[in-house]
């Protein structure tokens, strides 16, 4: 009797704007995930399409290769990942990044959802403080 492995899933995820820091957070979280295989595709690659784009607007010119990405990228979601909620109604993942709510929240963009815009209730801001303790204790991971 031949026993059949279910098929993985690999969802190529471009990560454009970030630094070498989170984009190794980024890389260490795709590959402790078991049920999706996370492959990331370097943004100077025209010849691999991503299935997701998250572009990380709070460097400065983040929102000018957000636009540049979504016009190059129009039929799969660029999601804006930024601690800013958008001005306008983007597909957006929230700063700071928890490890426990990173790949609900892919799904749910990948799936067409997670778009916000001036209506969006981000959750209440921190202070320096409380996001030096919560990190210390591994509750939010900033990527």
């Amino acid at each position: 009797m031949e026993v059949q492995l279910p098929k993985i899933k690999t969802v190529r995820v471009m990560l454009a704007g970030m630094t070498a820091q989170q984009e190794s957070v980024f890389k260490m979280a795709f590959k402790m995930h078991n049920t999706t295989c996370y492959e990331t595709v370097s943004p100077s690659d025209g010849s691999v399409v991503p299935d997701l784009v998250l572009a990380d607007t709070d460097a400065e010119g983040g929102f000018e290769l957000w636009k540049e990405l979504a016009e190059r990228y129009k039929d799969i979601p660029v999601a804006v990942c930024s601690e800013k909620v958008p001005d306008s109604e983007v597909p957006y993942l929230p700063k700071p990044i928890r490890f426990e709510t990173l790949f609900p929240m892919l799904r749910k963009l990948l799936q067409g959802e997670n778009v916000y815009g001036k209506s969006f209730i981000a959750p209440a801001d921190r202070s320096a403080k409380n996001k030096r303790e919560c990190a210390a204790y591994g509750y939010d991971t900033p990527v």
